[in-house]
């Protein structure tokens, strides 16, 4: 149980300077992750970036058309 839960399990890979994390569930009760699996089939749900201006990047990102969650 290397994440402690017993609901999901995380793997994490490095490729240089990237790292990912993939995240499934366990069992059915986990249903953010089961939902999307049911209809999506395996792929990415969230992607996460570093980068040096949060602000910066989201208003361009609104300015070229994306539909932002929230706010930096």
């Amino acid at each position: 149980m290397e994440t402690g839960s017993r609901d999901f399990v995380t793997h994490v890979v490095r490729n240089h300077d990237i790292v990912y994390a993939f995240t499934s569930a366990l069992n059915p009760d986990m249903p953010e992750i089961s939902e999307h699996l049911a209809k999506h089939g395996d792929g990415v749900r969230d992607v996460a970036f570093t980068v040096d201006d949060a602000t910066g990047i989201y208003n361009k990102a609104v300015e070229r058309g994306a539909h932002p969650v929230s706010k930096p």
